[in-house]
């Protein structure tokens, strides 16, 4: 379960950032996670305010993701503590998160649908 645990809102992209972590008990995938504002919600205006991931990245639990909102490469790294953690960036030109209302959600892509098949009748 993949939830924001910091934000740091800043007036420059570059420095502006969601802190992200796994708090579940299974490895999660990055791929089709989404970060909403409740403003791109009620709006349905999903051009400012949110951002979903494409990486095809695992998580385990305990590890954290930083979202940045300006660009760069995304990768794992190490903290100085020796933890590892992912960076995935938004590639925005100019901040998001201080330009919307909080609250903010994760929605996961965790449920599909799929029409079952008729019973066959026996005889």
């Amino acid at each position: 379960m993949l939830r924001i645990v910091g934000l740091q809102r800043s007036e420059l992209a570059d420095r502006e950032f969601l802190l992200l972590q796994n708090q579940g008990s299974m490895r999660i995938c990055l791929k089709g996670h989404a970060i909403l504002s409740e403003s791109a919600m009620l709006t349905g205006d999903l051009s400012m305010g949110s951002f979903a991931f494409s990486e095809d990245v695992h998580i385990a639990p305990g590890l954290y993701v930083v979202l940045s909102t300006g660009a760069g490469v995304p990768r794992w790294a190490k903290t100085k503590d020796g933890a590892h953690l992912y960076h995935a960036y938004m590639f925005k030109e100019r901040p998001v998160w201080s330009q919307v209302e909080l609250p903010l959600y994760v929605m996961s892509a965790h449920h599909t649908y799929s029409e079952r098949p008729e019973p066959i009748m026996v005889r």
